[in-house]
């Protein structure tokens, strides 16, 4: 049996309102996701969910009752929230009636180092600053299934609400280390058996690539590219032929066919 929902007091509702401005998702260390599957996908995740809060005259809809049944088995509590104040909490024009308040939970860049791995695929993310495109790429790591996401300091913020509704959910299944130096960080995984490949429009072709079996690949940003000293620590450049007249691709079309390529062939060979 589904609990009577709680009428939000306003004091938490101006509180949790101030989580739509990075600094006040920074200093409380929650963030804000809207919609029936992102929240589905939070739910069936490991991370900390505080509050599930439902638009007034939505609770009858059958998907978002079966959310409020699960968040219920988990102890979550539930709250009941005016159309203009849950407007108000909203980043999109037109919402489905569900949200979450999730609590930030960080992978410290020691996680993603195990010298007892045989193979091991990370992406790097340098100066991403577009939200959209930064999280189409986590969406499309997850799908290919990569061992972890370094974002760099001057990347979109990772909470952004565009970024976590680019991403569908992905950013519940990855591994994301966030505002990484990725200059300091690179040295310490060669250490480790990692080779560096950086994206570029100058590099050998993708095709004539022979890809390690521990890799980290890093993608920049389509205004500026990768930056010279992280090309200068790179073991080699990539570059995805061309075959027409376009000047280039999106970063995040570019990461989902050299990722793909990187699956299909060390598949191929047994390594993942």
């Amino acid at each position: 049996m589904m609990t009577k929902l709680t009428k939000i007091h306003k004091s938490l509702l101006n509180k949790l309102k101030k989580l739509n401005i990075k600094k006040y998702r920074d200093l409380e260390q929650k963030f804000i996701i809207e919609g029936k599957r992102i929240v589905s996908e939070a739910l069936n995740s490991d991370w900390k969910i505080e509050y599930l809060l439902i638009r007034e005259n939505t609770g009858t809809d059958l998907q978002i009752k079966k959310l409020i049944e699960i968040a219920d088995k988990k102890g979550i509590p539930n709250f009941l929230v005016k159309t203009k104040d849950f407007e108000n909490l909203c980043d999109t024009i037109t919402s489905q009636g569900i949200i979450a308040i999730i609590k930030k939970k960080s992978t410290e860049l020691n996680q993603t180092f195990n010298k007892n791995i045989q193979y091991s695929l990370i992406v790097a993310l340098e100066k991403i600053s577009d939200p959209g495109n930064l999280g189409t790429i986590l969406r499309i790591c997850d799908w290919f299934a990569v061992d972890a996401v370094l974002v760099s300091k001057e990347s979109a913020d990772l909470y952004n609400p565009k970024v976590l509704r680019a991403s569908m959910g992905s950013i519940f299944h990855l591994n994301v280390v966030n505002n990484v130096e990725l200059n300091k960080v690179i040295e310490d995984f060669r250490k480790n058996g990692y080779k560096i490949y950086s994206t570029t429009l100058d590099g050998i072709n993708l095709e004539k690539i022979k890809f390690h079996n521990k890799a980290i690949i890093i993608f920049g940003s389509e205004a500026d590219g990768i930056s010279g000293e992280l090309i200068k620590v790179s073991d080699e450049k990539i570059t995805i032929p061309r075959y027409g007249k376009a000047e280039s691709l999106n970063v995040a079309s570019a990461c989902a066919i050299i990722l793909s390529d990187y699956k299909s062939r060390t598949k191929e060979l047994g390594l993942k």
